[in-house]
């Protein structure tokens, strides 16, 4: 038995959290990028583009030929509306939130906290936007689950860089910084563990119509990045495509590459599963084995 395989054999939450702790290394590198770059947030930042070209070859080319496969047209179409619209959705209710966090701090002095406050509440809805995908797809698909993972981490060193560089015009202390980092891990984190334990378990059929809603929710997600990345000058236009073709190009090869290795090492289609559920189903072989004898 090779490594991977004997890593896919046991199949448990722990590979959930292993999977939500490797995308949550983006938050560290974009940190560490907006603290030692001092980047602008109006600054002109190819890795947005870069980030929506990326969602949208996880999309086209990681999550869709699989999942589409044994689905109706119509089915295809009404599920990527509605993955598209609970995006939105939790947009307005990122939206109220900031809103309602600025109507609380009326006193004039209070406006750095209101700043900061708005932030940090789009800062962790998207979190949770990205954390409810990576626990899904992990319920779905465990390969999907790696192709997902990967992905949020180039997405999340694009996001945190551009949410701490607001953070240091603020002035934010150093270790303040580092508090909200862990805040910001453990909101993805958990999350993702949380929308796993509803949703595991599923059969074929649910599995799939799980992923092509998830798909939808980030094709609109790719859509929001590439709207939020203003630049004005055409030259930068021409830029910032070059970067979403670069994007999408380099993640759809990647993708591409990964799948191939998951046929030739058999790495299993299923979602991921408890280890109760695995300790049941090894007892209940082992009794279908013992009966046939």
């Amino acid at each position: 038995m090779t490594l991977i395989e004997s890593l896919f054999s046991s199949q448990d939450l722990s590979h959930v959290l292993l999977l939500a702790m490797f995308a949550s290394v983006g938050l560290i590198a974009g940190m560490v990028w907006a603290e030692y770059s001092r980047y602008q947030p109006n600054q002109n930042d190819l890795t947005a583009p870069a980030a929506a070209g990326v969602l949208f070859a996880l999309v086209a080319v990681g999550v869709m030929p699989s999942a589409q496969a044994d689905s109706r047209p119509w089915l295809v179409s009404l599920l990527l509306l509605f993955g598209s619209a609970a995006y939105v959705l939790l947009g307005i209710l990122s939206r109220y939130i900031e809103d309602r966090w600025v109507k609380s701090c009326k006193v004039p002095g209070d406006v750095r906290k209101a700043s900061g406050g708005t932030i940090s509440a789009a800062a962790i809805v998207d979190l949770m936007r990205y954390g409810l995908v990576l626990g899904a797809a992990a319920a779905a698909s465990a390969t999907s689950a790696i192709m997902v993972a990967t992905a949020l981490i180039l997405v999340n060193i694009s996001g945190a860089r551009r949410t701490f560089a607001g953070y240091h015009l603020l002035d934010l202390r150093r270790m303040d910084g580092v508090a909200i980092l862990v805040l910001f891990a453990l909101v993805f984190i958990s999350v993702a563990l949380l929308v796993f334990w509803s949703l595991h378990g599923w059969n074929a059929i649910d599995q799939a119509w799980t992923l092509i809603f998830l798909a939808g929710f980030l094709l609109a997600a790719s859509a929001k990045t590439l709207l939020e990345h203003d630049d004005e000058k055409s030259e930068n236009h021409r830029k910032s495509l070059l970067a979403f073709i670069v994007g999408f190009a380099t993640f759809a090869l990647f993708t591409a590459a990964l799948a191939t290795a998951f046929k030739e090492f058999e790495i299993p289609q299923t979602g991921l599963e408890h280890p109760k559920e695995q300790s049941t189903g090894a007892l209940g072989a082992e009794q279908a084995s013992g009966a046939k004898r």
